[in-house]
């Protein structure tokens, strides 16, 4: 069966495009070429694209209702010993809720908190540091290992 030439390109900003559009994650693109990728996906429809990059892969299809199909057929499919995360790229997952960011743990190395803190000190002045009850732990002595005689 020979595989037809299909474009490297699967960026196109045109709406009709963007809702044909798949992610393929978790792909590994090492021993998987984009021959195979397209023989996973053409049974769905017919290919406009594939944009292979280093562990994941777009694949456009002419026809939204294609590129539905094949997130249904190949999401969570095993390939060479790795689970696929196939998704429309015009939708989040379902169980993705808003942003990544909201995800992050509050630790203090959190963007806003940094640029919250500058601009707050820049109107209102230094932030004075609130004196910590808590005294502060001593620090433990050195163990000397014990010196050699000279005999």
């Amino acid at each position: 069966m020979k595989m037809s030439k299909l474009s490297n390109q699967t960026n196109s900003q045109d709406p009709q495009a963007v809702n044909s559009r798949v992610f393929v994650g978790n792909l590994n693109t090492f021993q998987c070429s984009k021959t195979d990728v397209e023989r996973m996906f053409q049974r769905y429809g017919r290919l406009a694209g594939i944009s292979m990059h280093k562990g994941y892969a777009f694949v456009q299809f002419t026809n939204p209702f294609d590129a539905r199909n094949a997130c249904h057929g190949e999401d969570g499919r095993t390939v060479l010993s790795q689970t696929l995360d196939v998704n429309m790229v015009a939708e989040p997952k379902p169980h993705q809720t808003g942003r990544k960011r909201q995800n992050k743990s509050k630790t203090g190395n959190d963007w806003d908190y940094y640029y919250d803190s500058y601009y707050a000190s820049t109107l209102f002045g230094p932030i004075q540091a609130q004196p910590n009850s808590a005294p502060r732990p001593l620090k433990r002595q050195r163990l000397m290992a014990p010196s050699r005689l000279a005999l």
